[in-house]
Formats: structure tokens, C-alpha cells, sequence
């Protein structure tokens, strides 16, 4: 069985979260999914399916297509782009997670809705990965399992407060 790469895994997890938002909008979405008005804050109804197309279509570009230079560019910046736009709309999982953590605050958790913008949240970095593995532009990606490079501080030797090398076994001791 062939492991599903991460830009897969996101496409269908954009793909269901999408299924799910068309399916709600004629009229089957539950009446509250959130304290303060609509469950997504800045795309909802229609542009939150419109969204998931858009994610989905960027991440079958990055799936199918090798762009070299300046498209590259552009791809890696419509996709960082889409899964900005992700977060922003989930932004209200904040306000479900702090009503969750303190039952007494007054804040009321709806459980289908917090679950809705769970899997927003989800799919913003979930094609974030995406990007971040097909070793395009933009901002660099955290350490993989596979030993692959990570965050940029992971790559230099550290020095203390001392002045010394903190990182012993990069600087050639105690290997």
C-alpha cells in the first residue's frame, strides 16, 4: 500500500471539509455553531466552499505541476495565501477552546461548531505542510521525522550566555 504524501492527505481533508460546507448551505446547516453569529469569521456561506475549491485547486497544481522560477513563486504564494485565509476564517476556535478550558467564563461551546472550525484550522495547516514539503519559497518549515532540514536555528550550533557552544555534539565532542 503506497503512503499518502502530505499535499494528498490535505486534498482530501480540503476536499471533505468542502463536501461538508456544500451539503450545509441549502439549508441542512445547524441553526447555532457559535456564540458570536456564523461559525467562520471572514469566509462564510458560498466563500468558504469557494475557499475549499481554491485550496483544493492550488494543492492539484502543487500535486501535478513542476513550476521552475517565477511560477514557483506564485504557486507557493497562492498556497500560503489559501491557507492564511484558512486560519483567519477559524479564527473563532480561540473563543471555543478558552470556553472549553474555563467552564465558568460564561462562554458558550457548541461542540459542532467548534469541531467545524477545527477541521478549518485543519485544513489551513495541513496545506501549509503541503507547501512547506515540496521545498518551495516561503517561510521555512519545521523538522521532520526524517532527519530532512527545519527551522533555521536547528542548523547552527547555539552559544550560551557564556559565549561557548551550548550544541556539544555539533561542534565535534562527545560523538
Amino acid at each position: 500500500m503506497r503512503k499518502l504524501s502530505a499535499a494528498g492527505l490535505a486534498l482530501v481533508s480540503v476536499a471533505l471539509y468542502g463536501g461538508l460546507r456544500v451539503y450545509w448551505q441549502p439549508g441542512s446547516m445547524p441553526e447555532r455553531l457559535s456564540p458570536v453569529g456564523p461559525d467562520l469569521v471572514a469566509f462564510t456561506g458560498w466563500g468558504a466552499v469557494a475557499l475549499c475549491g481554491a485550496a483544493a485547486g492550488t494543492l492539484v497544481a502543487m500535486m501535478t505541476v513542476r513550476p521552475a522560477g517565477p511560477a514557483r513563486t506564485a504557486l507557493a504564494a497562492v498556497a500560503w495565501a489559501v491557507g492564511g485565509a484558512f486560519v483567519v476564517s477559524g479564527a473563532l476556535l480561540l473563543l471555543d477552546a478558552v470556553g472549553t478550558i474555563i467552564p465558568g467564563s460564561g462562554i458558550p461551546v457548541h461542540p459542532l461548531g467548534a469541531a467545524s472550525k477545527a477541521a478549518c484550522v485543519g485544513c489551513a495547516s495541513r496545506s501549509a505542510r503541503a507547501t512547506c514539503r515540496r521545498r518551495s519559497p516561503g517561510p521555512p518549515c519545521p523538522p521532520t521525522s526524517r532527519g530532512e532540514p527545519g527551522w533555521p536555528w536547528r542548523r547552527r550550533p547555539t552559544r550560551g550566555a557564556h559565549g561557548f557552544r551550548t550544541d556539544l555534539r555539533r561542534a565535534g565532542r562527545y560523538r
